[in-house]
């Protein structure tokens, strides 16, 4: 009876010592887990108003506000961008934009003509919302712009009597946008931008409204990497504390 006693004394210990083991173990586990969750909405919320490369392009649909004696029809047209958000609020990208040929009827009766508009720009964009909301905000997922920059615009006349003609002069481009983000790094976007054209090409003025698609680089998968291995590291210390404390019992 005595030696059961004692035998059932003596596994307590080790019975106490797994007892104690499982909830340092839990408690790690715990720990990491929250400074996972913790860590990923903030790089998650923070990739919409990083700085980086960006890169996109539009349909545009045209409002000629030309000042010729000519009836002029509205076309179609597209523009390519790449640029760098260089803060928050603030991005610049160079633009290529291709209006097609805008039907001209010369009033009274002639001559009929095209005229094809090429543009390229220099733009900056400003986000005034970089300054309303939190980092963690949902509104930073809709990002409206203004917009404003400097252009070469050609102008191309095919047709008239004396043969085509080609003008070309600085430009000035005003306009507003929205970007809206469909993930960390793509984004639909659409704008309306004013061109002004001075000197040969000041008479052909007009509207561009775009419409669509705008890719961040980087960003998203740095955020998620980042929270993965906050995570493992957390893991492989719980891991080498349980070790220890299960080598302590053993002995």
């Amino acid at each position: 009876m005595m030696g059961a006693v004692r035998r059932g004394t003596g596994g307590c210990p080790a019975l106490m010592g797994v007892w104690m083991t499982r909830p340092r173990c839990l408690l790690a586990s715990a720990a990491a887990l929250c400074a996972g969750l913790a860590a990923a909405p903030t790089a998650r919320a923070q990739d919409y108003l990083r700085t980086g490369w960006y890169a996109g392009a539009r349909g545009v649909y045209t409002q000629e506000d030309f000042d010729i004696d000519a009836s002029v029809d509205d076309d179609f047209g597209f523009n390519v961008f790449a640029g760098y958000r260089l803060f928050s609020f603030l991005g610049s990208d160079f633009e290529f934009e291709y209006i097609d040929a805008l039907a001209a009827r010369g009033k009274p009766a002639g001559p009929n003509f095209d005229v094809r508009t090429f543009n390229l720009s220099w733009n900056f964009r400003f986000y005034p919302l970089a300054f309303a909301f939190e980092p963690s905000s949902p509104f930073q997922r809709v990002q409206p712009y203004l917009a404003a920059g400097v252009a070469n615009q050609w102008v191309t006349l095919n047709r008239v009597p004396s043969g085509d003609e080609h003008k070309g002069n600085f430009a000035g481009r005003l306009g507003a946008g929205i970007d809206f983000y469909l993930t960390p790094n793509l984004a639909l976007t659409t704008n309306g931008i004013y061109t002004l054209g001075t000197g040969e090409v000041s008479e052909f003025r007009y509207w561009s409204i775009g419409w669509g698609f705008l890719y961040r680089f980087g960003g998203e998968e740095d955020g998620s990497s980042g929270g993965s291995s906050g995570g493992g590291k957390h893991g492989e210390k719980a891991g080498e504390d349980e070790d220890d404390e299960s080598g302590g019992d053993e002995e």
